[in-house]
């Protein structure tokens, strides 16, 4: 019934197909991660039709912030969070470079891929070097059970 099981002491190292036991302290730091990326990851979805947007582990800073409120040139204003990742959208349109929010990028509107809803903007360096997505706060919900839908 063990054929396939060597029991070793947390001291000796096993080289070859068999698992080196790691020391106390590192055992405690690998089950703290393992713990961590066991939790549900902390999902953004769309407002309108519940489509997983974005994770809130997806957050970065653009020019020194998450959170930006702008106004477009109509006078309408947004309030928007900056996402490395977006995969609950998809792009809409061409990309302009006029009227953006963020030197040297140019932008396309982004719809949420299930109900195409208006959800922000898909911001690319025109050297296209780089993307984010501008995401509009309220037409988000947060939920820990993340449902994805295509």
């Amino acid at each position: 019934m063990f054929n396939n099981y060597l029991f070793i002491s947390p001291k000796v190292p096993v080289i070859g197909s068999l698992p080196v036991i790691a020391e106390p302290e590192v055992k405690s730091q690998v089950d703290e991660l393992v713990e961590l990326l066991e939790q549900p990851a902390s999902a953004l979805l769309c407002k309108h039709c519940l489509n997983t947007i974005t994770y809130e582990h997806e957050r970065i800073e653009i020019s020194g912030q998450h959170i930006h409120l702008k106004m477009n040139p109509a006078g309408f204003a947004f309030e928007f969070g900056c996402f490395c990742a977006a995969p609950g959208c998809n792009q809409y349109g061409q990309y302009h470079s006029e009227a953006t929010w963020f030197t040297g990028c140019s932008w396309a509107i982004s719809l949420c891929t299930c109900c195409q809803q208006h959800l922000g903007w898909h911001f690319q360096q025109n050297d296209e070097s780089g993307s984010f997505y501008g995401i509009i706060l309220d037409k988000l919900v947060t939920s820990n059970s993340p449902r994805i839908s295509s």
